[in-house]
């Protein structure tokens, strides 16, 4: 529809605005809102698209690059959407996606950025052909999610969208998008436990030392700061520390021109390490002390715990026993809340992958024959993910802070000698003994989830001796709390010992556990239904809110501080897990007591039932 002179006049203001916005930003200018705003606002009266989209992405950029307001930018973009044809604007809504799972990443997260990013894959695939810019989108997204992969310890999947995008950089010959990759390529290499340590390193340096030069060569200055402080960690465990602080104050002086706090947060953790390194420990704390704040005043989601990891072990270094067992709690703490992400990106990504392998189905018969094979896929592809996760939180993420907590004993030990350690340090060694338990039990635990994937060894088994043996499991809870128990005459069903011995055990643990009433009482009821059997256990503890009542099933949920109930958040997860493997269904209703009912169905028509 052709322009009145009012509305060309307005058009030709809007864009002066956004001129005149992008030339503010570009100068770090704090206070450009104004003209952004403006000229949305203008976009939006004339109800021209092209100028909303362009509004959207310089306001996000603002919030995003200039005030490191990573929320508003995300709800600029998203209001963009809004303003896209579902079928004509694929292509910009496909980049509008990724520059949201990027500020989602920015805030640390990292479910909600891997989602926008498989939006935007999504987005393009569904189009099909694609114009240049189009293939850069989809080599973008494809980069993002290798990294957020990687954050996540998936590292196949991580490999996998790495070298598709590299693929697709080289062929549209993007030397800033070639330069991520490298930086990439060489921190996966270091992160191979399976090298050479010294060739993985001089690997990884040539690696960063290419994305240096390339990134110098167009000046990308985000990629040219990532690689230098990769470089300058490098050389300081070569113990080159002169030319690791060169690369690293450069990479800084470039970072500067920056006003997005994210873009500087790695590189004050790098110097700070470069100084613990070369045994600086009075800069190592000053540099790890500022990325603190930087952190703190980002606010993000997912915890930095790699930062205080570094900062305990300089600290312990330094002499610091008491302050480094302090940041050594954190760090763990940190990496416990990391759990949850990773469970919700197993869900995340086995449901993207059958819905992408259902959208290519075309015939009735090959779609029933594929929703068989893909309930069955899904299904080992949830227990494999909880098998893959449990060897990467084992031997990285919980494995090494646990051999950090026994290096750490052993040192106070042979320091000071047994018989010479002050009260003050015989506390310190307690509290060491008590976080490496906590580890083992976090370890166990998820060992014995990962294990229960089917019902094997199944028996007649009387339900009755099950019970009895959960009461002699718990008998020291019960001599301490006298807490009263008791059942009503139990089934035979047929079904596996173990798992069963484990699920009782688990509820009248929690049972006694949560419970402040003296004395505490559980009663256990069982009743026959048409095609179940259905158990309750109910307490008059102190209760689960509606709202947390499906959250307490999922792994590392705890609902209560560690110093008010000890415990992993494991036992309802482990409960939830034997009952998906029976076939049946577990849930919480309120007792009758007072406190919390735990009931569960075991179906009949998958196990043979013995009449008793």
């Amino acid at each position: 529809m052709a322009r009145t002179t009012t509305s060309n006049t307005l058009y030709d203001v809007t864009t002066n605005l956004l001129s005149e916005f992008s030339s503010r930003i570009a100068k770090r200018d704090t206070d450009a809102l104004d003209f952004g705003m403006d000229a949305f606002l203008f976009a939006k009266s004339l109800e021209d698209k092209d100028l909303i989209l362009r509004s959207c992405r310089a306001l996000s950029q603002f919030y995003s690059e200039v005030k490191s307001e990573f929320p508003n930018a995300i709800g600029v973009l998203e209001e963009g959407v809004n303003y896209l044809d579902e079928d004509c604007d694929t292509e910009n809504r496909a980049e509008l996606y990724r520059l949201i799972g990027l500020n989602y990443d920015y805030l640390g997260e990292l479910i909600k950025s891997k989602s926008a990013y498989d939006a935007s894959i999504k987005e393009l695939q569904r189009l099909g052909d694609h114009t240049s810019t189009g293939k850069l989108t989809m080599a973008r997204s494809q980069f993002n999610l290798s990294i957020i992969y990687g954050k996540l310890g998936m590292p196949q999947q991580s490999d996998e969208c790495l070298h598709s995008a590299y693929l697709q950089y080289k062929t549209l010959g993007d030397k800033s998008g070639i330069a991520r990759c490298y930086i990439s390529f060489g921190v996966s290499i270091e992160e191979k436990k399976d090298e050479d340590r010294e060739i993985a390193r001089n690997t990884a340096l040539e690696y960063y030392q290419k994305a240096a030069a390339l990134s110098l060569e167009i000046n990308d200055d985000l990629s040219y700061c990532v690689s230098m402080g990769n470089i300058a960690v490098k050389y300081a465990e070569m113990e080159r520390f002169d030319d690791a602080l060169v690369a690293a104050f450069d990479a800084l002086e470039k970072a500067k021109r920056s006003a997005n706090k994210r873009f500087q947060l790695n590189l004050h953790r790098q110097i700070g390490r470069c100084y613990h390194l070369k045994k600086d420990f009075e800069n190592s704390k000053k540099w790890f002390e500022a990325c603190e704040v930087i952190f703190k005043d980002l606010g993000l989601a997912v915890d930095y715990y790699d930062l205080y990891r570094y900062w305990s072990e300089m600290l312990f270094e330094a002499g610091d026993h008491k302050e480094a067992y302090l940041k050594l709690q954190k760090s763990l703490k940190q990496q416990e809340e990391m759990h949850e992400f990773h469970k919700n990106a197993a869900v995340d990504h086995a449901t993207l992958k059958l819905q992408l392998e259902e959208g290519r189905k075309e015939k009735a018969l090959l779609k029933k024959k594929n929703a068989e094979i893909a309930e069955y896929t899904q299904k080992l592809e949830a227990s494999n993910f909880e098998l893959k996760q449990f060897a990467h939180v084992a031997s990285h993420d919980m494995k090494e802070p646990l051999r950090t907590v026994t290096n750490y004993s052993q040192l106070l030990i042979k320091s000071f000698g047994q018989e010479n350690l002050s009260d003050e340090q015989r506390v310190y060694m307690k509290y060491l003994g008590e976080g490496t338990n906590r580890m083992m039990d976090v370890i166990n635990s998820m060992l014995r989830l990962s294990e229960i994937n089917t019902v094997s060894a199944q028996t007649d088994l009387d339900l009755n001796n099950v019970f009895i043996d959960a009461l002699n499991y718990l008998s020291d809870d019960i001599g301490k709390t006298s807490a009263l128990i008791s059942a009503e005459h139990l089934p035979t069903i047929h079904t596996d010992r173990v798992l069963m011995n484990q699920l009782f055990q688990n509820i009248l643990s929690n049972s006694i556990k949560y419970n402040s009433s003296i004395p505490p009482i559980i009663e256990v009821a069982y009743r026959e239904l048409e095609e179940s059997h259905y158990f309750e256990i109910a307490d008059n503890g102190i209760g689960i809110q509606h709202e947390y009542r499906e959250k307490v099933f999922f792994i590392f949920q705890r609902l209560h501080a560690r110093h008010e109930y000890e415990g992993n958040g494991m036992g309802l997860t482990v409960c939830k897990k034997i009952i998906d493997s029976l076939k049946g269904r577990i849930w919480i209703e309120d007792s009758h007591l007072g406190g919390t009912k735990v009931c569960f169905t075991i179906p009949k028509y998958s196990y043979a039932t013995i009449a008793t």
